[in-house]
């Protein structure tokens, strides 16, 4: 719609091909018709609150309502492609070769031969054929009109009361973006959960939030699908707009990309966390069956071991059990800085046999040297008062 509501010289200069105005004319229409899908609801209302046009949508499945649009669509097609090679006619012929073979225009080119043919129709088609409804009139054949539609179209410009209205390139881009609520935070302006910065709500957050009562500050933004790194705050009524920009580094995925690809992108990571989040339940399911497993085991033995047990002797062994597991473990989990292996699984220390280690080892043991000399005391006490008596 851009397109045809503004001029076509500098357009059609990006591809190499000069014209004047009046070859191509542009403006604002009175009244629009549109498919149901296209500029049903909020669009549509854009359409005719900026551009004051009316709006009629046609019903579904009615192609013959719009037959103009329709067919010229067709027939652009139809010239176009007959020309392009790599062209998918409508019926293959088996076993033919693939047209994509031999593909060789860019998007660019192929728009070029779309100028060409649009320019050519609206300079040679005969509008007042005998397929066709229209008739020239008494004063267009006396002005020597051409049955043409460029020609009857700036005719018609300058003999009738139609008037085409023309505005900026920029107030038609904003009128056409669509917008959806912002909300303004202090971290910045988060819209479709993308934050971005904009000088102007940070300079004035502190006032907006005690006009919102310190609640969310919500403001309608408008937006370009094509690129989100912008978005622009509607302000004033829509008199005044503020740029904002992306907050973003050099690693961020959404930087440069449109806001379908935005989209898309998140749909691969709430796919992947969805993905992620089943394994994970696989996983504790698992683990919680290989656990089970264990309990019932231990359960099994714990009754064959208790078979047959008062609960007083079921728990003296619980106390023994656990002693002696305990042991087990330090035993097992002991370190031994001097490259024994006396930790190992099934070695004991050696007993020692006190018998075979001689009267030096009887000795060494300081309760014994202890009472070995309260008995030499008391014999030298005793043969003390026998020997006074005599």
């Amino acid at each position: 719609m851009e397109n045809a509501f503004t001029e076509k010289v500098g357009w059609c200069k990006e591809f190499g091909i000069d014209l004047k105005d009046e070859d191509w004319p542009y403006g604002i229409c009175e009244g629009l018709t549109f498919d149901r899908a296209e500029l049903f609801g909020k669009n549509g209302d854009n359409l005719v609150n900026a551009f004051g046009i009316s709006a009629i949508g046609m019903p579904s499945y009615r192609g013959d309502f719009k037959n103009t649009v329709e067919k010229s669509l067709d027939l652009i097609n139809l010239i176009t492609n007959r020309q392009a090679p790599g062209s998918v006619p409508k019926k293959q012929r088996k076993g033919a070769r693939n047209s994509k073979f031999n593909a060789t225009l860019s998007i660019n080119e192929y728009t070029k031969m779309i100028i060409n043919n649009v320019l050519n129709h609206n300079k040679t088609f005969k509008i007042d054929g005998p397929n066709t409804k229209f008739r020239m009139t008494e004063a267009m054949i006396k002005d020597e009109v051409k049955p043409h539609p460029i020609d009857v179209w700036n005719w018609s410009l300058r003999n009738s009361a139609g008037q085409l209205r023309q505005r900026s390139r920029s107030f038609i881009r904003q009128a056409l973006l669509p917008k959806e609520s912002a909300t303004i935070t202090r971290r910045g302006v988060k819209f479709k959960n993308l934050f971005y910065d904009c000088k102007w709500a940070e300079e004035n957050y502190n006032d907006l939030l005690v006009q919102a009562g310190r609640r969310a500050i919500k403001v309608e933004a408008k937006y370009d699908p094509r690129l989100c790194d912008e978005i622009y705050l509607v302000l004033d009524n829509g008199r005044r707009i503020e740029p904002c920009s992306l907050q973003s580094t050099e690693e961020d995925p959404y930087k440069g990309k449109s806001w379908y690809s935005v989209e898309d992108y998140r749909n691969k990571l709430k796919a992947k966390k969805d993905d992620d989040q089943t394994e994970k339940w696989q996983a504790d399911a698992e683990t919680s069956a290989r656990n089970q497993k264990i309990v019932n085991e231990a359960d099994k033995k714990t009754k064959e071991a208790n078979r047959g047990k008062s609960d007083y002797s079921r728990l003296q062994d619980n106390k023994a059990n656990r002693i002696q597991e305990r042991e087990g473990i330090s035993r097992k989990e002991s370190w031994n800085l001097l490259g024994s292996n006396l930790n190992q699984e099934g070695q004991v220390l050696p007993p020692v046999d006190v018998k075979q280690e001689g009267p030096e080892l009887h000795n060494s043991n300081p309760g014994t040297i202890r009472f070995n000399s309260k008995i030499r005391e008391s014999r030298m006490k005793g043969n003390g008062k026998n020997g006074t008596g005599k």
